[in-house]
């Protein structure tokens, strides 16, 4: 088994900002969609498609790949968390 290198600063602070609006976009959501007398979950989990690749990739590429890079430390860190 492939040992993962150790996260350096730029990785971190990628990670926390991830964590951050990933965390903040499902609680704004799900509070929007509770207001509407309708399950947070369903707020929730627009949260995480307007996140990805399909609406926000599209919107701002570059902004996307900043925030989700495709390296292998960076996708384990957050797949840890998920």
């Amino acid at each position: 088994m492939d040992a993962i290198a150790a996260p350096g600063e730029h990785e971190v602070l990628v990670f926390l900002t991830q964590l951050t609006i990933l965390l903040a976009a499902a609680r704004i959501l799900g509070w929007a969609f509770g207001r509407l007398r309708q399950p947070s979950v369903i707020g929730e989990l627009l949260a995480g498609v307007l996140l990805g690749p399909s609406v926000f990739g599209r919107a701002w590429p570059d902004g996307a790949e900043w925030l989700f890079p495709a390296g292998e430390t960076q996708g384990a860190m957050l797949f840890a968390v998920a």
